[in-house]
């Protein structure tokens, strides 16, 4: 029996808790290429033979990787599994170095889910098995395996690291030969000023994702309100149906966590009050809205495509509408003006008072 590793290294931005979409891994076993040269490192030398399909007693069962609530730090954590493949040592008939072919199938196309291959990445794995005869002479016994990849036809040094893995993993640096699930996360925050604002409005939001490449319906966000605001976790879902609808207050903010890279989150106001607001909106610190006049029920909005590289702020301000025609705050006008109206009737009446 050899036992091979399956890994998926998961990334976010923030190191955050995420939901990891889960993926199932077929593999089969099949006959490998005959002719390579495999020398030891005391330059013992074997010509590899095929190995065939009925050597293999048990062909190697599927792995699922994935799943909720995973912390994944920003330089990467590593997901695991393991799978195991029997030979049949009846099976045969001479000793040598048979080759074997480990091919990875995904159940759905890795990209609709996001996971992304590193840049060495292959679905493929060459498994060299040692057979001699063994002790009583009497048949044949398997006394090692080597594991590696590389070229079919490859001349596998079995005495060095060279080439050598222990399955479908990932390198030091996280990157060369694994699977990657890389994230990042979206903060809204709200501030609302201006003399007679109502701070203690929590605003409608609607945030939409848009990634051409994520279709997969296992994609599955987390959303936190902190503060004066209310989030509902969205349901898991393709990204193009995945709608977040957070209300949010003076002070209070929303975040959304395990957005795969490459998503563009569209994040849309709506100012659900009878009060006109001067609306600004900057994401990462740019100004994308800059004080725009919003009636009531109207909308302002930014967006911002994620990377790998840092997370992203969206910030909402609004400010009470100041100005009117007589340089007077509007929803006030009418009752200064009835004060102002009083004073000189009261002036009026006083001036009579003095003439008579």
């Amino acid at each position: 029996t050899v036992t091979i590793t399956k890994e998926l290294v998961v990334f976010n931005t923030d190191g955050s808790a995420i939901n990891v979409p889960e993926v199932t891994y077929n593999y089969v076993v099949t006959a490998g290429t005959a002719g390579a040269t495999v020398k030891d490192s005391e330059d013992i030398t074997a010509t590899v033979k095929a190995g065939s399909a009925n050597q293999v007693k048990t062909q190697p069962s599927s792995v699922t990787l994935g799943g909720n609530g995973i912390t994944a730090a920003a330089n990467g954590t590593v997901l695991s599994n393991t799978f195991d493949i029997v030979f049949d040592e009846t099976a045969y008939t001479d000793s040598g170095v048979y080759r074997y072919t480990v091919t990875e199938t995904p159940a759905v196309a890795k990209s609709t889910v996001g996971i992304e291959e590193g840049a060495d990445y292959s679905n493929i794995r060459y498994l060299d098995v040692y057979v001699r005869h063994n002790d009583d002479n009497t048949g044949y016994s398997i006394y090692g395996y080597v594991l590696y990849q590389g070229d079919a036809d490859s001349n596998q040094i079995s005495g060095s690291e060279v080439g050598k893995t222990t399955g479908f993993v990932h390198t030091t640096d996280n990157e060369t030969a694994a699977d990657m699930y890389k994230t990042f996360n979206a903060t809204i925050d709200k501030t609302t000023t201006g003399v007679g604002a109502d701070l203690n409005h929590q605003f409608a939001f609607n945030v939409e994702f848009a990634n051409s490449s994520v279709t997969s319906n296992l994609i599955n966000l987390i959303a936190t309100a902190s503060g004066a605001a209310t989030v509902t976790d969205p349901t898991a879902g393709t990204l193009a149906q995945t709608r977040v609808a957070p209300t949010i207050a003076n002070g209070g903010s929303v975040t959304l966590t395990g957005i795969p890279v490459d998503t563009t989150v569209t994040v849309t106001e709506t100012n659900d009050t009878s009060d006109y607001y001067d609306v600004t909106v900057a994401v990462d610190n740019t100004t994308m809205v800059n004080k725009v006049n919003t009636a009531p029920n109207g909308t302002q909005a930014g967006n911002v495509t994620g990377t790998d590289e840092a997370s992203n702020a969206f910030s909402f301000t609004n400010a009470i509408t100041l100005i009117s025609p007589t340089g007077v705050v509007l929803r006030y006008g009418p009752f200064i003006f009835m004060v102002a109206a009083g004073i000189a009737l009261l002036v009026v009446s006083m001036r009579r008072r003095q003439e008579d």
